[in-house]
Order: C-alpha cells, then sequence, then structure tokens
C-alpha cells in the first residue's frame, strides 16, 4: 500500500517544489502542496476562507520551518515568510505565509 505523503508530496502527482530557509538554516527544496489565498476549505461540515496562502509539507521535512522562515515558490519564483508555523496532523503541517516580512 502506498503511503499518503508518497502521492500527495509527488511532483508527478499533486505538489510542487519548493525552496525553503529556516530562520538560523540553510536552504533546501522540498515538496509541498499550495494553497492559494481566498481559495474555501472544508473542516468538517465547515467551509472556511483563508485570506493567506499556505503550504502543506512533510512534518519531518519542515519542523525547522518557524516564523520569519523563507518559502520560495519554485514555479513561479514568489517569495513568502512563514507567519505561522501550524501543527503537526498525521505527518503534515500547514504553514501560513505572508508576502511581507512578519
Amino acid at each position: 500500500m502506498i503511503q499518503e505523503d508518497k502521492v500527495f508530496l509527488n511532483t508527478n502527482d499533486f505538489a510542487e517544489p519548493f525552496t525553503v530557509t529556516p530562520v538560523s538554516g540553510s536552504a533546501k527544496t522540498i515538496n509541498g502542496l499550495w494553497r492559494t489565498e481566498n481559495s474555501p476549505q472544508s473542516i468538517g461540515d465547515v467551509t472556511v476562507i483563508n485570506d493567506s496562502p499556505q503550504v502543506e509539507f512533510a512534518t519531518a521535512d519542515s519542523l525547522t520551518l518557524v516564523k520569519k522562515s523563507i518559502v520560495i515558490r519554485t514555479g513561479t519564483n514568489e517569495t513568502f515568510y512563514v507567519i505561522d508555523a501550524g501543527v503537526d496532523v498525521d505527518g503534515f503541517t500547514v504553514k501560513t505565509l505572508s508576502r511581507t516580512i512578519p
């Protein structure tokens, strides 16, 4: 059986590469799932709109990404900054981003 992270974080399926730089560390490339700002998200029976872009990473790959860490969306070369580091949910963590330094 294939693990979810192998499918969701595969760039041939759903994911895209991001260059991430922790506040105190070196840049590296990891795959993640992009969520555009102002896109609806279902949380149980409720749909919410988040006005900030988000990216979902495997928690093991993104433990060092704390507030003010840099995330570059490789495909568009857009730079974002982590404003909320998120919590682990089943091996994935959603990072909330901003286009300006927090």
